[in-house]
């Protein structure tokens, strides 16, 4: 038998062996669907992290640019053009 290589125990910590996505992948996934959420310093406090993260999420950027058009609450309004711009690089 072969020996295993070097990096099979990092990718079963990490729960891909079965084609898991990575952590960072589930929490970007959780901080857009936060977008959504019916409270207003969820939905500010994901775009703000949204627009900390880089590489930019991409599939980040429709959702954060309706938010900074229409959120009722102003508080998100300007967190989701802050992470729009911080994505830019603006």
């Amino acid at each position: 038998m072969a020996p295993e290589p070097f990096w099979m125990p990092l990718i079963r910590a990490l729960g891909l062996e079965k084609g898991g996505q990575l952590p960072r992948d589930k929490e970007i996934g959780k901080l857009i669907a936060d977008l959504k959420d019916p409270s207003p310093d969820r939905r500010r406090s994901a775009a703000w992290s949204l627009g900390k993260i880089k590489p930019v999420p991409k599939a980040a950027i429709e959702p954060l640019a309706v938010l900074a058009e229409k959120d009722p609450d102003s508080g998100v309004r300007h967190s989701a053009q802050w992470a729009l711009k911080a994505i830019r690089g603006n």
